[in-house]
């Protein structure tokens, strides 16, 4: 009776000790696992940091190229449309206006009204006697011719064969191009010749029995530059 009251004291102190080291076990196990668990958790917070640091920083690089963009953007913008502008859409700060008895037209401001033509000022055989002439900025000269009783058909074919047929002013005179051309509402015609290393423009508008001939001889480099501001004197050019 008293070894079997032993066995059962061994017994019982053996599952004591047993359930200790399992709780003992398992006390390390969580307290492992804890720590593993808030060292991951750190380490995902630490992560979570870093992605946030690294997005801001991206977003601050994006806003600034956002920013270089469009400043790019701006000044292409403001390059091009102070390239692209026509001359014809100048303001009038940039024109003046010649305003004759029978005729008046818009023309760039720095040119020279050096009034009508004589033939001490070009010459008594000069077909430009008679004729208004402005001077361009590059010394050359725009002439507004008038023909009397004829219409541009007519004047037309004139034109041709005094250039073409003609030793005047040395001759030699090559036709370039022809074309019709609408002036400010009025039937027009540009012809433009070509004689050694210099060209003759010629833009004619009819009215009533008569054509008005507004003609550019000179470099066709000087031509180029000014022929806006042609244009301009021929689309702004009213009868009266």
């Amino acid at each position: 009776m008293e070894r079997e009251n032993v066995a059962k004291i061994s017994l019982s102190t053996f599952f004591l000790i047993l359930a200790i080291i399992v709780i003992i076990v398992m006390g390390i196990f969580i307290f492992k696992l804890n720590k593993e668990k808030t060292i991951d958790t750190q380490k995902s917070a630490d992560l979570q940091a870093q992605v946030n640091s690294l997005s801001s920083t991206i977003n601050s690089l994006q806003s600034k190229i956002n920013t270089i963009s469009e400043t790019v953007n701006n000044d292409n913008n403001s390059t091009n449309t102070a390239t692209t502008t026509p001359a014809t859409e100048r303001t009038d700060t940039n024109l003046t206006t010649y305003n004759g008895n029978e005729y008046t037209f818009k023309y760039n401001k720095n040119w020279k009204d050096l009034g009508i033509a004589t033939k001490e000022s070009v010459g008594p055989v000069n077909r430009r006697v008679g004729a208004l002439q402005l001077e361009t900025e590059n010394k050359d000269r725009v002439s507004i011719l008038k023909h009397s009783n004829t219409t541009l058909s007519k004047y037309i074919e004139e034109h041709k064969k005094s250039y073409l047929n003609s030793t005047d002013e040395g001759g030699g005179f090559k036709l370039i191009s022809e074309d019709s051309y609408n002036g400010n509402s009025l039937k027009g015609y540009k012809i433009v010749f070509e004689q050694m290393d210099l060209i003759y423009v010629s833009y004619l508008l009819e009215s009533n029995n008569t054509v008005y001939e507004i003609e550019y001889p000179g470099s066709e480099s000087n031509y180029n530059s000014i022929k806006s501001d042609l244009e301009i004197a021929v689309n702004s050019f009213k009868i009266k």
